[in-house]
């Protein structure tokens, strides 16, 4: 495990298959604490759980439509309320 990543907070938009997925798993798998996104709630619940299975580690979920700045500004308030910080962000 790389150190410089265990802790990071680490938030994926458009996350649940993919590119953006297998980001999350890399990530996960190096220790980072991850909010992946979707917009589709049964992609990310799926994509969630998947991730779970692969890395051991439960990503955070959260429903955003990337194009709705309502949608952005929630889930960057959801991740700072949730961990304090945006260490990494992948869009």
């Amino acid at each position: 495990m790389d150190l410089l990543l265990k802790d990071k907070v680490v938030l994926i938009t458009a996350s649940s298959k993919g590119i953006g997925k297998a980001t999350a798993e890399l990530f996960l798998k190096e220790g980072s604490k991850v909010v992946i996104s979707s917009s589709n709630s049964a992609n990310l619940e799926k994509a969630s759980d998947e991730l779970k299975e692969l890395t051991g580690t439960e990503p955070q979920a959260i429903v955003c439509d990337i194009n709705s700045k309502n949608d952005l500004t929630s889930i960057v308030k959801e991740t700072n309320e949730k961990y304090g910080k945006i260490d990494v962000l992948v869009n």
